[in-house]
Formats: structure tokens, C-alpha cells, sequence
């Protein structure tokens, strides 16, 4: 129970002076509130991001997927093939993964040191991949791509990164998301 206790304590002296340092020193006050733009990539494609800030947390949904490079494919196996997607895949024929859509949900704390700002982030994910049959001929040469199967996965995503205040309103940054990759953010807050 002492343990407990002596945790509670500690994290409350922590957030307390994380808090009171998070604010500029001229105005404890001041609550900031503001917009936020991102454009990025990464492996899984472009992506897009928009959020809201208030005081030193914000919220974010981003999309990952854009400009994606499926190959084409048939729907149509070829004949006396069945491509099921709960059985394996016969011989001749190998998975091929293509990520299709990632949308990201995040959450973030921002520490004020103006001109810049500093934030990290907690979020989750949920993504919607394509899986292919490709059949290749015993040399290697692709024979076609047939629709197989669409997975779904979802998890834990973090990002950081930090922006910098052009003006008392607008700023710009550069941050790195797990799922949405590298990206440059657009800020604008005001009071």
C-alpha cells in the first residue's frame, strides 16, 4: 500500500510541475486553442491528418493509404482454381500483402517552450490490407494476380515531434507517427 501511495504522490508532483511548466511564465492563464494540418508518408502510403489542441492535450484522426501501389488484379481465378480465403493457397500461387487503408486516432500532450513546441502521442489504429494470390510459373515469372482475401488488424500506435511558432499564431513542425510515418504539421492556436 506504501508503494501505492508513494507512486500517487510522485506522479501528482510530476504533473503538477509539468502543468505549471507547460504555460509561458507572462500569463499562467493562458489556454491555448488551436487547429492542426499534417501531409506525410511512409512505407504504407501518403497520409493526411487533422486535430484539435486545447490547453496542452489535443485529439487527431489521420488516414494512411493514399496513392497506394496495388498492381492489378483479376477477380476471376483462373479455371479449376478455387482461391478460398479460409483455405491455403494452392501450389503455384504465393501471397502478395498490399497495405489499402489506415486510420489513425491519437492522442497527444504538448509542452510550450514558445517559440516551440513538443508533443507526444498515444493513438490507435485500425488498417485494412489487400492479400493477392500471385501465381508464378516455377522460373519466378508472375502469371497473374487473383483477389484472395482482405485482412483487418488494428493496435497501438505513438508519434512525436515539434513545431515551431512563425508568429504568435501559426506554426510549423515535423513529426514521425508509427502508422502515418513522416509528416509536416501546420498549426494555427490563439486564446
Amino acid at each position: 500500500m506504501k508503494k501505492i501511495i508513494t507512486l500517487i504522490l510522485i506522479f501528482s508532483f510530476f504533473t503538477h510541475n509539468y502543468i505549471a511548466n507547460a504555460q509561458p511564465p507572462e500569463n499562467d492563464n493562458l489556454m491555448l486553442k488551436g487547429l492542426m494540418f499534417d501531409f506525410g508518408g511512409g512505407s504504407d502510403g501518403l497520409s493526411m491528418g487533422f486535430g484539435f489542441r486545447y490547453w496542452i492535450a489535443s485529439l487527431s484522426i489521420g488516414v494512411v493509404g493514399f496513392a497506394n501501389k496495388i498492381p492489378k488484379y483479376s477477380s476471376i481465378p483462373p479455371t479449376g482454381v478455387n482461391l478460398n480465403p479460409s483455405q491455403p493457397l494452392p501450389n503455384g500461387f504465393v501471397e502478395e500483402k498490399h497495405t489499402g487503408i489506415i486510420v489513425t486516432f491519437d492522442g497527444a500532450i504538448h509542452y510550450e517552450m514558445f517559440p516551440w513546441n513538443f508533443f507526444g502521442s498515444i493513438g490507435y489504429y485500425t488498417q485494412q490490407d489487400s492479400v493477392l494470390a500471385k501465381q508464378v510459373n516455377t522460373n519466378g515469372q508472375v502469371l497473374g494476380r487473383y483477389r484472395y482475401k482482405v485482412e483487418n488488424s488494428q493496435g497501438i500506435a505513438f508519434g512525436a515531434g515539434a513545431n515551431y511558432y512563425l508568429s504568435d499564431n501559426i506554426g510549423i513542425g515535423v513529426g514521425l507517427h508509427t502508422k502515418r510515418g513522416v509528416y509536416a504539421q501546420l498549426v494555427y492556436v490563439w486564446e
